[in-house]
C-alpha cells in the first residue's frame, strides 16, 4: 500500500517536472528578442496590409496624419521667424 503510494507520488512528481520544462522552453522561445520583434513586424503589417493587398483606408490615415504634422511644424516655422 505505502509502496503503491510512493509511486504515484513519484509519477505526478515526475509529470509536473515535464509541465514545468515546457512551460520554461515556451518562456525561452516568447522572450527571444527575434520572436518578439516578429510578432510586431506581423502585428504592424496586419493594420497596412489586408489579404495580400495594401489597406488604403489605414494607409490613408496615416499619410493625413503626417501631412497634418508637417503642416503643423511648417506653420510653426514660419510664424517663429
Amino acid at each position: 500500500m505505502a509502496k503503491d503510494h510512493t509511486n504515484i507520488l513519484v509519477h505526478e512528481i515526475e509529470e509536473t517536472r515535464e509541465r514545468l520544462a515546457d512551460t520554461i522552453d515556451e518562456l525561452l522561445v516568447r522572450s527571444n528578442p527575434k520572436n518578439i520583434a516578429a510578432k510586431q513586424v506581423d502585428a504592424v503589417k496586419s493594420k497596412f496590409v489586408d489579404s495580400g493587398k495594401p489597406n488604403m483606408k489605414s494607409i490613408g490615415a496615416v499619410v493625413g496624419g503626417l501631412l497634418a504634422v508637417a503642416a503643423v511644424i511648417a506653420l510653426l516655422r514660419k510664424l517663429g521667424s
